[in-house]
């Protein structure tokens, strides 16, 4: 269960969320509906630590069913309850490849050169279980958004 409670955020006078409050149990889908400005993009930026929040928090409920509460502005965390965001401007290394971009965000650079091949064998094995299929050897810069 994940548990947004009293979530606000201001920019100066502006106030983008005023004490949201949302429970979302495992399995369901939920979609944000809003107009350009509405917070969308701020709630999910405040539910995945990239902003912190000015009151209210993000708890989980863990596998064990003891609550966590997230620290705030800390996409790690995020990540470690199992957090994912799907950005909608993509932040990517248009001259590296897509093998190159996925494991950026993951490993560190002396890592990311120990481990190239088991890495790609991880990520050649996600696609085809997942049936999507990418060019992991095409430059960024050179690959359609769709």
């Amino acid at each position: 269960m994940l548990t947004l409670a009293g979530l606000t955020k201001r920019f100066g006078d502006v106030i983008a969320n005023d004490a949201i409050d949302l429970t979302l149990h495992q399995g369901e889908v939920l979609a944000l509906l809003g107009e350009n400005g509405a917070g969308k993009t701020t709630l999910m930026n405040m539910l995945f630590g990239h902003y912190t929040p000015d009151a209210g928090y993000v708890e989980i409920i863990g596998e064990d069913g003891t609550p966590l509460r997230l620290p705030p502005g800390q996409p790690q965390a995020a990540i470690d309850a199992r957090i994912g965001m799907v950005h909608q401007h993509f932040t990517l290394a248009e001259n590296l490849t897509a093998l190159d971009n996925i494991l950026l965000g993951s490993e560190s650079l002396l890592s990311l050169r120990r481990h190239r091949r088991a890495a790609r064998a991880k990520i050649e094995g996600l696609m085809q279980d997942s049936g999507l299929i990418a060019p992991l050897d095409e430059k960024i810069g050179a690959l359609s958004v769709g």
